[in-house]
């Protein structure tokens, strides 16, 4: 393409935000009840974070493949591959990764609650 019909056609300044912690859901964000969100919410707080500084992403299976953009920290609510254990932190493709249990079954469940606030104290440093 001539670069000036290319300069031409595309006017606007296109931008790319590094979004340094993902979190990968099982449900698309109009489908998680208000319980979950304040779940999520609450567990973002706890490592210092808000929904506001974090990508929200919607997946059933977790994919690395779908990154787009390689943030450094995940948090996965969704089903995991094979390999990849829950309440756990790891690094694949060099990203950090908790994977957890969706919103829904994490919810009334303490135990995986202290499992993985273990988890992402290792992954977060947080003493």
């Amino acid at each position: 393409m001539d670069a000036l019909l290319f300069e031409s056609t595309y006017t606007e300044d296109i931008y790319r935000f590094n979004c340094p912690t993902t979190v990968i859901v099982d449900k698309p964000w109009n489908e998680i009840g208000l319980t979950e969100k304040e779940l999520l919410s609450k567990i973002l707080a706890a490592v210092r974070l808000t929904m506001d500084a974090v990508c929200i992403k919607y997946q059933s299976k977790l994919d690395l493949s779908n990154c787009l953009q390689k943030p450094k920290y995940l948090i996965s609510f969704c089903n995991v591959p094979e390999g990849i254990p829950l309440y756990e932190p790891i690094m694949a493709n060099d990203i950090s990764i908790v994977a957890a249990d969706s919103l829904t079954n994490l919810e009334p469940n303490s135990e995986a609650k202290k499992k993985l606030w273990q988890a992402l104290k290792k992954q977060f440093a947080i003493a």
